[in-house]
């Protein structure tokens, strides 16, 4: 059982536990008690997706181990190799992303970002586009590419700008993607080794002050 134990001025205290992979939670509220209802449903809320993504997590690591031991590569060919992947992400508000995107992705594929799984074009484009919908800038810088056999690794800068709870927000974060494309030069599977704590998540309200929590005490 782990726990963690989180101080708030709306709580007395509020501490999670964490047995058999499910979420208890145990506080004590304050005077305040209304403010202390929707914090803690704010807490249950995030609590539960962190659950969840636990568990996608774990479904990704297995999928991402399939899709490498199941999903041949080719050699890119040096002349063209991801530049249409370049341009798609070079600017995530560019108009015609979609039409980039098409022809940077094979139909049926292998996608993680470390947030979501896609294994077809169509749901991975719409993912994307509402993503980067939601945000005001989104641009990936590729820097260096490194080769293994048929397997590519992107090495990238990104910067997002975006609003959360009212605020602005500028975040700047670093990956790696590991890249295999088919015998059309398009991609077939796509891991993203990303932090997104780091990049998105401790930006966020509540999620990020507890992120920030444990890190402290890591």
């Amino acid at each position: 059982m782990r726990q963690i134990t989180t101080v708030h001025k709306a709580f007395t205290t509020a501490t999670l536990y964490f047995k058999d992979n499910k979420a208890v939670i145990i506080y004590r509220m304050s005077q305040n008690r209304k403010i202390a209802q929707i914090l803690l449903i704010m807490l249950v809320f995030t609590y539960g997706c962190a659950g969840k993504h636990g568990t996608e997590q774990t479904d990704y690591v297995a999928g991402y181990l399939n899709a490498i031991q199941n999903i041949d590569g080719v050699e890119a060919n040096h002349n063209e190799r991801f530049t249409a992947l370049a341009r798609a992400f070079s600017n995530l508000k560019q108009p015609g992303l979609k039409e980039i995107l098409e022809s940077a992705y094979a139909e049926e594929l292998y996608f993680n970002d470390t947030i979501h799984t896609h294994s077809q074009r169509d749901e991975l484009i719409k993912y994307l586009l509402e993503s980067a919908a939601k945000a005001e800038l989104v641009e990936v810088e590729i820097q260096d590419i490194a080769t293994s056999g048929n397997n590519y690794y992107l090495r990238w800068v990104m910067v997002m700008r975006f609003e959360a709870a009212g605020k602005a927000v500028e975040s700047k974060s670093i990956g790696i993607s590991h890249i295999r494309l088919n015998a059309d030069q398009k991609i077939v599977l796509h891991q993203d080794y990303w932090d997104s704590s780091q990049g998105l998540y401790q930006h966020l309200p509540v999620v990020g002050y507890l992120i920030n929590r444990v890190r402290a005490k890591l």
